[in-house]
């Protein structure tokens, strides 16, 4: 029945797009950038949930649009107009840039406009063949930074104790609560960090521009720049407004050109060859503070660390690898990470899950903006490793530890007693300190943990332990970094991934890509764990700093 329907699919294309190539396409096509995005889809959701949550605009559908129009010989480029509230991270960018290039490389030509370009959409602009700004417009301060608030002397007046335990210096969630400026080591690595994702940018530009490194190099540090001395410095390539575009087109291309928004554009567009209906690739996603328990995505966001936030559990994404390892639909899996980490016994398993599949069926893991600690020690039980050049990854390395209120409890006149059997009971709760013996015990437990981590990172990766130990505690790497370690295997997207899967099996690019659905279970918000609670507390306090590089990845022991 399958091989049916897609015979009727493909004969309905096929006579589709003769129709189409009848109709004028136009010389243009323009797409709109703006907002936030997604990575991926968001997952289907009830009635309810899709009016109160509008789902966002995501990135494999602009993908997908842009390769559209590249694929339609008609069309002679795209026009980008990107505003000024674009919200990309560096690695979105990057799986943005490498779509673009390919369109580049089938005779699009790529025309970038705005009237203010930051380092981010500058970088994405750096692609284009011209740069295009608004009278009046400017390109802001380029370059990068990483900072970070430290609130220990706030919580001692306050009387709150962080009693915390880590690997090495290098695993540096807690610091911004157990001390008061950046370690020695925290500064050697978010130095490494910054020089790796600026070495992209400078070559980025340079390419993009035709100039050399030292004069990308100049470019960014004699910025912000009027659009008068952008255009001198060749920073950009003309200043005007946007309704002048069609006169100067005209003028470049010589003759009258047409331009259409995609929406409009997409009725004339030669459709894309339809998907065969039986066998899959299945989807997983890892998105979120990885935590115990099923997965939920509230419906609002709140600003408050204990209700908001996606997570993502091992019972839901077990639950969706065991139905990708039944299924004989699914012939292979990608397994989509976008996270910090988070509980180190849900890694576990979602890790032993994924192996256990890998068994069966090729697995490919792709890393987004972020996928580490938790994040990584899932992405080790896959076949292949993926991350763009600048995602932020590894720490590889364990955390733990307490709240110590008594202090505070203490000013408050607030008096607790308790009543117990066994010597150690009471050691997670955060009335007093750990005593010598607890304070072992938990420091047992927390190495036994990162060895267990080490030993997935030895296994997945074949390396020895020695190597792994070298790049391990906690140290936090970009893709880049990543893959000259032998942490990952190859650089790039989703497509990517699927073409390793093409590789690695008789699939085809007309084999569909499905996520796994969720239970309506899932969407639940589960009650939250003190791990939890601080970090996503860590990782709000970083927001209102400005910390746009990279949130610090938390893996817990939690009790």
């Amino acid at each position: 029945m399958g091989y049916i329907t897609y015979g009727i699919k493909k004969a309905s294309h096929s006579v589709s797009n003769s129709i189409r190539k009848m109709k004028s396409s136009p010389d243009y096509v323009r797409f709109f950038l703006e907002g936030e995005y997604t990575d991926l889809r968001e997952s289907k959701q009830n009635f309810i949930r899709r009016k109160i949550k509008k789902p966002k605009q995501n990135l494999q559908e602009l993908c997908e649009q842009i390769e559209q129009v590249a694929n339609d010989h008609r069309v002679k480029g795209m026009i980008l107009v990107i505003r000024p509230d674009l919200q990309l991270s560096i690695a979105q960018i990057q799986q943005l840039r490498d779509t673009l290039h390919n369109s580049r490389l089938k005779g699009k030509k790529i025309i970038s406009y705005s009237y203010r370009y930051n380092t981010n959409t500058y970088y994405l602009a750096s692609l284009a063949d011209r740069i295009l700004l608004q009278p009046g417009g400017e390109v802001t301060p380029l370059g990068l930074k990483t900072g970070s608030m430290f609130f220990k002397a706030a919580l001692d007046r306050l009387g709150i104790e962080m009693q915390m335990y880590n690997v090495t210096p290098y695993k540096s969630a807690a610091d911004a609560m157990t001390k008061t400026t950046m370690t020695e080591e925290v500064k050697k690595m978010n130095n490494w960090l910054l020089d790796s994702i600026y070495d992209e940018i400078l070559t980025a530009i340079s390419k993009g521009r035709k100039i050399s490194l030292d004069e990308a190099k100049y470019a960014i540090d004699n910025s912000p720049y009027t659009d008068v001395k952008a255009k001198k410095a060749k920073i950009i390539d003309k200043v005007l407004n946007e309704e002048q575009i069609y006169s100067y087109l005209n003028e470049t291309e010589g003759k009258k050109i047409t331009i259409k928004n995609f929406k409009e554009a997409q009725k004339s567009l030669l459709r894309p060859a339809p998907k065969r209906a039986k066998d899959y690739i299945a989807l997983i996603k890892v998105e979120g503070n990885i935590i115990d328990g099923k997965s939920s995505n509230p419906l609002f966001n709140f600003p408050i660390p204990i209700l908001g936030g996606q997570k993502v559990g091992d019972i839901t994404v077990v639950d969706q690898v065991r139905k990708a390892q039944s299924d004989k639909r699914a012939k292979a899996a990608v397994i989509y990470i976008d996270s910090g980490g988070g509980s180190a016994t849900s890694s576990e398993a979602m890790a032993s899950a994924i192996r256990e599949l890998s068994k069966k069926k090729p697995v490919v893991a792709v890393m987004s903006s972020v996928a580490a600690s938790g994040g990584y020690y899932v992405a080790t039980a896959a076949d292949w490793i993926i991350a763009q050049p600048s995602t932020v990854t590894g720490s590889i390395g364990v955390i733990t530890g307490k709240v110590v209120n008594k202090k505070m409890l203490e000013k408050l006149l607030l008096n607790y007693e308790s009543i117990t059997r066994g010597e150690n009971v009471e050691m997670s709760e955060g009335a007093n300190r750990f005593s010598k013996v607890q304070e072992e015990k938990v420091k047992e437990s927390l190495f036994r943990i990162y060895d267990v981590f080490l030993d997935r990172v030895v296994d997945g990766r074949s390396m020895l332990k020695e190597e792994v130990e070298k790049i391990a505690g906690g140290r936090v790497w970009t893709g880049k970094q990543a893959y000259e370690k032998g942490l990952v295997d190859d650089l790039g997207g989703l497509e990517t991934a699927l073409r390793k899967i093409y590789n690695l099996t008789s699939l085809d690019s007309t084999t569909p890509v499905k996520e796994i659905p969720f239970k309506k279970e899932q969407f639940k918000e589960p009650l939250p764990t003190t791990a939890s609670m601080l970090n996503l507390a860590l990782e709000d306090l970083k927001k209102l700093e400005g910390c746009n590089l990279y949130a610090s990845p938390m893996l817990w022991v939690k009790k």
